[in-house]
């Protein structure tokens, strides 16, 4: 009589402190992770699991794919030399759907504004363009048409190409770190991304990579 005891003692201490978990055992984990900008891979898993007197359950799930926007990949746009002076092509600057404006290197460059602000011009050297968020001024875009014997690189400052990577079977477009502006240079004193629209204009071993900045598909050497 006492075993029998015993036993339903047990089941009413089990009853009365079921909601305290005394009689189950559960537990949960979940993992994410991603990296990168631009065309590398993001995953993320979850699972979980919980066991009783109803048995035990689970359930896990996970996911792959791109992290951050892809936006379809750029090509090089070798100036046109037949089209005028102006060589320096300047993004936004079509008023009321007209027609983008190219400045004319050494007298003018090219002072892009945000997207959808007010419209890009092109300025006399001279002009400083406005700084700061979505600003950017060209002064060259290619080397040979934008700059002279004496300053004969046209330089990003500070600049670098990242890689967009793929989505699926999409390419993704390059894209420029740190970009606010191009001009001309002294052979050998660029620090950021040398400016071309061909891989003859690159120094040896180094191909003209197509990249995306603002408003404007453009070159550099890598």
């Amino acid at each position: 009589m006492k075993n029998v005891w015993l036993i339903s003692g047990a089941i009413v201490s089990c009853v009365v402190g079921a909601s305290m978990e005394a009689c189950s055992s559960g537990g949960s984990s979940s993992s994410s992770s991603s990296s990168g900008v631009g065309g590398a891979t993001a995953s993320s898993s979850s699972s979980s699991s919980s066991s009783g007197a109803g048995g035990t359950a689970s359930t896990s799930s996970s996911s792959s794919g791109t992290g951050g926007e892809c936006d379809k990949a750029t090509t090089l746009h070798p100036p046109v030399l037949d089209a005028g002076p102006g060589t320096i092509y300047c993004p936004f600057s079509g008023i009321d759907g007209g027609a983008n404006q190219y400045c004319v290197p050494g007298t003018q460059h090219c002072c892009e504004t945000p997207e959808n602000s007010t419209p890009t011009t092109c300025e006399p050297i001279a002009t400083a363009c406005t700084t700061g968020t979505g600003y950017t001024d060209w002064q060259c875009e290619d080397p040979v048409t934008d700059c002279t014997a004496a300053t004969p690189v046209c330089c990003a400052p500070g600049a670098s190409i990242g890689l967009g990577g793929t989505q699926g079977t999409m390419a993704c477009a390059n894209f420029a770190h740190t970009m606010t502006k191009t001009v001309c240079v002294a052979a050998g004193a660029c620090t950021g991304i040398t400016m071309c629209t061909s891989t003859s204009e690159c120094p040896t071993g180094m191909t003209c990579t197509p990249f995306g900045k603002a408003g404007n598909d453009v070159g550099g050497c890598m």
